[in-house]
């Protein structure tokens, strides 16, 4: 594994991590049903982006996931945030 590749998916996590407190802080002030669903997704994307970091940091090869849908998972999550920043 390259360091980029090991970069793609450190930022994968820190954004995963960054996106669970969000929506943590949004469960605290709303405790509506939705919001629990929001924080248990991105509760899921940080179980998911952790276990493809340690996967890659081991080299086990059943934890691999291609670097196409890590950038697609990237995506997604930053226009998630942009869209909370935006209102």
């Amino acid at each position: 594994m390259e360091a980029w590749q090991l970069a793609l998916r450190i930022v994968l996590l820190g954004l995963s991590v960054i996106m669970l407190g969000i929506s943590a802080q949004a469960w605290r002030r709303a405790r509506g049903r939705r919001m629990v669903w929001v924080m248990v997704s991105f509760a899921g994307f940080v179980l998911l982006s952790s276990s493809t970091l340690l996967g890659a940091i081991w080299g086990d090869s059943s934890w691999a996931v291609p670097d196409a849908i890590v950038g697609l998972l990237i995506l997604i999550i930053g226009a998630i945030y942009l869209a909370l920043l935006k209102g």
